[in-house]
């Protein structure tokens, strides 16, 4: 739903493992993940109150949090992984290969995405912003009559001006 929504679940509406907005703290969204043999590796950027949004959080990107998420989950609901984690103790960890190459979490279904971004702003416009469409209508049919009659002046006093 948001920037700070990006989080980690199972296939098939299964129980989300990390998420931002699932519980309070100091974590944002996640923003890396890695692969290795027996885990999944996760960073995220910090999370501090929202200054617009009483209640609710906003992005610390100054601040990174780790996590380590074990492959072989016997049960997904009831699992919990290792973290939030402060970088040395995330890189001291026995699960954690000297050095890593994050890779960036994408949206499988981006253009999805931004075709229902696009009807919701269209259906918003509408429904709220049709004072605003009427406006626009207004002055664009006004500039139209107003320059179809210079035109028609401006040859009328040609004619005269010939005649």
């Amino acid at each position: 739903m948001s920037s700070f929504q990006v989080c980690l679940g199972l296939k098939e509406r299964g129980p989300l493992i990390i998420c931002a907005s699932r519980r309070e703290g100091d974590y944002g969204p996640i923003v890396g993940y890695v692969f290795t043999e027996n885990h999944l590796l996760v960073k995220t950027i910090g999370a501090k109150p929202s200054p617009d949004f009483p209640g609710s959080y906003a992005s610390d990107p100054g601040r990174q949090y780790y996590f380590i998420v074990d492959k072989h989950i016997d049960n997904p609901y009831a699992y919990e992984p290792i973290g939030p984690l402060e970088r040395d103790v995330f890189f001291a960890h026995a699960a954690v290969p000297g050095d890593l190459q994050w890779e960036t979490p994408t949206n499988p279904n981006g253009l999805i995405a931004f075709v229902g971004v696009l009807l919701l702003l269209g259906v918003a416009l509408l429904i709220y912003g049709w004072p605003l469409i009427l406006v626009i209508v207004g002055v664009i049919l006004f500039l139209a009559v107003r320059r179809i009659f210079r035109t028609f002046k401006s040859r009328k006093e040609k004619k005269l001006h010939n005649a």
